[in-house]
């Protein structure tokens, strides 16, 4: 089989599906570490994803999201980095970050956009535009 490059992933959406964390704290649901995230650590912990990243509007719940993923799948599943880069910074409230995060991506990368339905028509253009010549 070719060498097939490891794939960076920017995870557009940083809520209940995506990391288990809700806007009260841990979710009570079926999701308790979320779906999106555990399942793109896995592939990083398979050797097929490289970078990891999320971008979503409030970076200052990031700090409660590491510890949160940490807590829950760093400590329970063997040799799981939960690791990622965040847009914005956990100091910073931004709803265009986004936008930054898209120029940060190299070419090839996957985005997986899991954002309630009021905000991904925002989400949606910018991805599918990025890139295209």
């Amino acid at each position: 089989m070719a060498n097939v490059p490891k794939l960076n992933i920017l995870m557009c959406g940083t809520g209940e599906y995506t990391t288990g964390w809700t806007g009260s704290g841990a979710s009570q649901s079926d999701k308790k570490v979320g779906v999106v995230g555990l399942t793109c650590f896995d592939l990083r912990r398979l050797g097929k994803v490289d970078q990891l990243s999320m971008v979503g509007v409030n970076g200052k719940k990031y700090p409660d999201i590491r510890a949160h993923l940490e807590d829950k799948i760093g400590k329970v599943y063997k040799d799981m980095d939960v690791s990622f880069k965040s847009y914005p910074d956990d100091n910073t409230v931004d709803p265009d970050s986004y936008k930054k995060a898209i120029d940060d991506l190299a070419p090839g990368s996957a985005v997986i956009i899991f954002t309630p339905d009021s905000a991904s028509h925002l989400c949606f253009p910018p991805y599918m535009e990025y890139g295209a010549d």
